[in-house]
């Protein structure tokens, strides 16, 4: 019988394959292999070399190695590079679409709002708005299941059916007070977000806005100089000039205004130990607390957080009014920092918790801040003609034949709420409804 027997043993293939000796079927193959290695060898450790020096020199921040031109090459390229692979890759996460942001007053807030209304807008979603308020702001009304009736419905969703309420993006004025009701009504889990700013300056523009003049000095159009003066006789002796306006709430809430948006409530305002377990809940509870001074720091971090690209957080600055340089006298500071108490400790912490939160952004954080500034500079060369004044506010003027970038980046927040809430459909009727939270059952 021909071939193997059956207790001959198998040949190990294996064995033979590691025995095989390649450098008699090619003479040069030692060699090949060895300058191969090093070659692998050399790739990997200047490649290994190159980012690790990126890496410190940007992560120190050394003006020498940053401005020069190398570098910026070296980065640029070490940048593309990384980001094919896993390390950079901005197509690992999904851009955020459900977001909750508590707008404060006289913050740069509108700004702000802008930027996510233009998101928001080009990606056809939905906003919680009341129909029952100017610009869908609820303020200090509480969102309640009572307040559904008054709502713009989702984007294709029919007024009343309010087991499809769900909405991607909260951006109106509204207390901070019952985050259940927030959670229930936007889509996932959403991002909390909200922008404070230096109390001193903040509410000098809180007092000029709400003309504190008119309310409690009967006195309009007057120079800074003069409003200054006026906010000290104010904060010698605020209970008087509420009690001669007949509303004590003046008094009351125009205090700590950035707490009293985040939901401090009144009656804690001069208790410290209270005022620190708030701020501890506004840590717990926000993913990120942007600050005004620091905007353009703020929102590469928030660009990163939300996975955004660059074009999504591009802004002109908005509702700014016009005032004056004028130095604040020293006595008014102080009597603002005493009556806005609860505002200074809020701002301190979050300053605080910003440039921690860019230390952990990593080494190209500078980088990306300088690219964003540097687009944000040729999109103003690009756009904007001039300013023109109105009232107390400057208002951007257009080059002619503007691009479709420059007219969206400028648009205003009110022209972004009526294109908004023309897709999100309610008649007067239907605004103008009201429904008892017993005639409504949610699962």
């Amino acid at each position: 019988m021909s071939g193997r027997s059956i207790n001959q043993p198998v040949p190990d293939r294996m064995a033979e394959f590691a025995t095989f000796q390649w450098n008699e079927v090619f003479p040069f193959y030692d060699e090949i292999w060895k300058w191969r290695t090093l070659a692998f060898v050399l790739a990997f450790t200047c490649l290994g070399g190159l980012f690790t020096n990126l890496y410190m020199i940007e992560w120190l921040n050394l003006p020498h190695f940053n401005g020069s031109r190398s570098f910026r090459f070296m980065t640029k390229f070490g940048r593309q590079f990384l980001s094919r692979g896993t390390i950079l890759s901005e197509d690992s996460c999904e851009s955020l679409k459900n977001i909750v942001y508590i707008k404060t007053h006289k913050t740069g807030s509108t700004t702000l709002a802008t930027i996510l209304y233009r998101f928001g807008y080009h990606r056809n979603l939905s906003f919680l708005f009341t129909a029952n308020q100017p610009r869908g702001h609820f303020r200090q009304v509480p969102i309640t299941l009572k307040s559904l009736p008054g709502m713009y419905p989702p984007v294709g969703v029919r007024h009343g059916d309010y087991e499809n309420y769900k909405f991607n993006i909260s951006a109106g004025h509204v207390i901070y007070r019952n985050r259940s009701i927030l959670d229930f009504l936007i889509y996932g889990q959403p991002k909390y977000i909200t922008i404070i700013r230096e109390p001193v300056q903040q509410f000098i523009s809180y007092f000029s806005f709400f003309h504190f003049d008119r309310r409690f000095m009967k006195e309009a159009n007057i120079s800074a100089k003069e409003e200054f003066a006026h906010m000290t006789e104010f904060l010698n002796q605020p209970l008087k000039y509420a009690i001669e306006n007949r509303n004590i709430n003046l008094y009351i809430t125009d205090r700590n205004p950035q707490s009293f948006d985040l939901g401090l409530p009144l009656r804690e305002m001069d208790n410290p130990i209270f005022i620190s377990d708030f701020i501890a809940r506004i840590e717990a509870d926000f993913d990120l607390v942007l600050i005004t001074e620091y905007l353009d720091e703020s929102l590469i971090l928030m660009k990163k957080q939300f996975c955004w690209n660059m074009n999504d957080i591009l802004y002109f600055r908005m509702n700014v009014r016009h005032s004056e340089p004028t130095e604040i006298p020293e006595n008014l500071k102080m009597k603002l920092l005493q009556w806005n108490n609860a505002d200074v400790y809020l701002y301190k912490h979050f300053n605080r918790t910003l440039w921690r939160k860019i230390q952990s952004y990593g080494p190209t954080f500078y980088t990306d801040l300088r690219d964003f500034q540097k687009r944000l500079e040729e999109l103003r060369n690009e756009c904007i003609e001039g300013q023109n004044r109105v009232k107390s506010k400057y208002v951007n003027v257009l080059k002619a034949n503007s691009s479709d970038i420059c007219k969206d980046v400028n648009k205003s927040l009110s022209t972004y709420f009526k294109q908004i809430t023309k897709r999100q459909k309610v008649t007067s009727k239907q605004r103008n409804s009201t429904l008892n939270s017993e005639n409504i059952t949610l699962h």
